[in-house]
């Protein structure tokens, strides 16, 4: 992500476990510190709801998803 630095905090959120695996260790292997978010989908439930007051807690760190589930992270973390 444009402007993260070392220990930065990145908000994971995708569905996909191979494109998790490879969010996760691009932040490893940046020194980004990332924090799993879960899936995109849930918007509504209470795991919606504790990665949205996750978010907010984290001061809106930069977040990683991919292309196809940007619009489903959006609706998520409103």
């Amino acid at each position: 992500a444009k402007g993260a630095r070392q220990g930065s905090i990145a908000f994971i959120a995708c569905s996909r476990n191979e494109d998790f695996l490879r969010l996760f260790w691009g932040c490893v292997l940046a020194g980004v510190v990332p924090v799993p978010a879960g899936a995109p989908g849930l918007v509504g439930s209470a795991s919606a709801a504790r990665a949205r007051a996750a978010y907010s807690l984290l001061s809106q760190p930069f977040v990683l998803t991919t292309e196809d589930e940007v619009e489903a992270v959006a609706e998520l973390l409103e």
